[in-house]
């Protein structure tokens, strides 16, 4: 494809997709598919940092408004591209595609990043590097250059000689609230909650949260009964495999209050409660920096007590502990 037909290309797309351009500025996810014939094409991190090059800003954010589909394929020896605009109401704003008579995919991934520039900033202009200015040389006597020493070949006309430099992801933080139940980890279903901060940079997250569950009791068939609460902190490496899917790995160390009361000798003491599990998370964006998340955890328990009444059992927790969410996460950086 000669670059005239690439400018056109691109101008046809700011025209098919200039209803959304009211959304410029406004944080955008990407969604970059990849079809097994083009696997050997490069991933949503190179889009996006192509894309950062140009605007001079991350214009992406998993809390996005609005979302970039891209995909690329190859049917053929042609290699077909794809990019759509959908707004934070699932209506496509605008689609365009391209084919290239050859399989060079850093040639698409270039004008699908241009394309999605123009689109999200419609005052974004690509200017050609301004030419240096050179002070008049004073004429000097001609110096003989060896034939031995071949010039250097110039650049190819209307590119670059030096690829611009691509910055870095950024690195978002978020704060989260939730509500939460849970079994297993006290007698009968407990009830509680959890708050959380969050480090996201492209599709990977690390969070730290601590919980807390209302006591339970259970009685014993003897007399007396047992109260149980569980206090835990917790570590979640997350990645999204999907725009609304997050899939998270769980290690949360807790502490179990246990009280009797009812008995001769009642007692009081605190037991480590650790689990090992994972995560499936939710997530429904309420504008460009709110989030309504839920969440499922199943975890494995690296220690299971025995609670005790008059020497003899009351309550033990299970081999897998099982928990959900529903909360609250909002970006403050």
């Amino acid at each position: 494809m000669t670059w005239a037909r690439s400018w056109a290309w691109l101008v046809a797309l700011a025209v098919t997709l200039s209803p959304a351009l009211a959304f410029a500025r406004v944080p955008t996810r990407l969604v970059y598919v990849r079809a097994p014939s083009a696997v050997d094409c490069p991933d949503e991190a190179a889009l996006g940092k192509a894309v950062a090059a140009r605007l001079g800003y991350d214009p992406f954010s998993p809390w996005g408004d609005q979302t970039i589909l891209a995909t690329v394929a190859r049917e053929g020896d042609e290699l077909l591209g794809r990019a759509e605009l959908v707004d934070h109401d699932g209506i496509s704003q605008g689609r365009r595609e391209v084919r290239l008579a050859h399989r060079d995919c850093a040639e698409l991934l270039l004008t699908l990043s241009l394309a999605i520039s123009i689109t999200l900033d419609p005052l974004y202009i690509e200017r050609a590097p301004e030419a240096a200015v050179e002070p008049p040389v004073p004429e000097e006597e001609p110096i003989d250059v060896p034939a031995a020493l071949p010039s250097e070949p110039a650049p190819p006309v209307g590119r670059d000689p030096k690829p611009a430099p691509v910055p870095s992801a950024t690195t978002t933080w978020h704060l989260n609230a939730a509500v939460q139940g849970s079994v297993q980890t006290a007698p009968g279903l407990a009830m509680g909650g959890r708050v959380g901060i969050a480090a996201n940079r492209s599709r990977w997250g690390l969070g730290v949260e601590v919980s807390g569950f209302l006591p339970r009791t259970r009685a014993h068939a003897n007399g007396g009964e047992a109260s149980v609460r569980l206090t835990s902190l917790a570590v979640t490496p997350c990645l999204r495999v999907l725009v609304p899917l997050s899939l998270c790995g769980l290690a949360s160390l807790g502490l179990m209050h246990a009280e009797g009361s009812g008995v001769e000798e009642p007692r009081t003491g605190d037991i480590l409660f650790p689990t090992l599990g994972v995560r499936a998370a939710f997530g429904l964006p309420l504008g460009s920096r709110f989030e309504l998340f839920a969440s499922v955890d199943l975890a494995a328990a690296l220690n299971r007590p025995r609670f005790q009444l008059n020497a003899s059992d009351v309550w033990r927790p299970g081999p897998m502990v099982a928990q959900g969410a529903i909360g609250v996460a909002a970006r403050f950086f």
